[in-house]
């Protein structure tokens, strides 16, 4: 099926209207398919959306992650007096997301006039972007953790990657071990502080919280205009809960 005629099919399963367009495929980024779908209004204006495929072998357990975004970007949404949030469409029984099988899961959102950047030298921007993941904390100091599904076992477990990046480097199975040996050996020099919040949580010294989990600047959207940090769209992976 050619990729126009698969996104119609996902905008009318989400009940988006106008006349599709068109689209442009987002590169940035490497878990999903990410694309930019464009639709006329009846009054002639166009109306944007982005549509993405869920990597489900990243994924395996897609709906739970739909229900953690769902549940997440609808509670940040509720508490917004002003400014953009971002809003995962429904389908008619109610569904954020579209699977047929064959060509995959889809979800579909509003699109947010933004800019984003891979990397800055700008403190200022870098201090809008600290201040951005902190806002997303904030929003989510109320969340009731336990309504979340953990999406990917142990994928924020500290002590249990740990194990598995040692045990795999004393194996060796393909005998490059040796060329990250003063890597290995500063991750084992660290490796009991790396593991402090884990084990502080195992031993009720600490909070379940939720919290973003990839806060990376390309994370971040900014306003155009003014370069305000807008909004921090929680990320597939890391939508889940952990210890903070």
């Amino acid at each position: 099926m050619e990729i126009d005629e698969k996104l119609k099919k996902i905008g009318e399963a989400f009940r988006i209207e106008g006349t599709y367009m068109g689209h442009e495929q987002i590169k940035v980024g490497n878990v999903n398919q990410t694309y930019k779908v464009v639709y006329r209004q009846p009054d002639g204006s166009p109306k944007y959306y982005i549509v993405q495929r869920v990597n489900t072998y990243a994924f395996r357990q897609p709906e739970e992650l739909m229900h953690n975004a769902d549940l997440i970007t609808e509670h940040i949404r509720a508490k917004k007096q002003s400014g953009v949030a971002l809003h995962f469409h429904h389908t008619r029984d109610r569904k954020t997301y579209v699977y047929d099988g064959e060509h995959g899961f889809w979800r579909l959102t509003n699109y947010i006039p933004s800019v984003t950047y891979s990397g800055t030298s700008d403190p200022e921007v870098l201090r809008r972007t600290g201040e951005a993941f902190g806002a997303f904390r904030r929003q989510l100091s109320d969340f009731p953790v336990t309504d979340l599904y953990e999406t990917i076992p142990n994928f924020h477990n500290t002590p249990k990657r740990m194990e598995a990046l040692f045990a795999d480097a004393a194996l060796d199975p393909v005998g490059r071990a040796g060329e990250a040996k003063e890597d290995l050996s500063y991750l084992a020099s660290v490796r009991e502080e790396a593991e402090t919040l884990t084990r502080l949580y195992e031993a009720g010294k600490l909070p379940l919280r939720v919290t973003h989990n990839d806060t990376k600047i390309n994370n971040v959207l900014f306003n155009r205009q003014t370069d305000e940090a807008m909004l921090t769209p929680p990320t597939a992976y890391a939508v889940g809960f952990q210890s903070t």
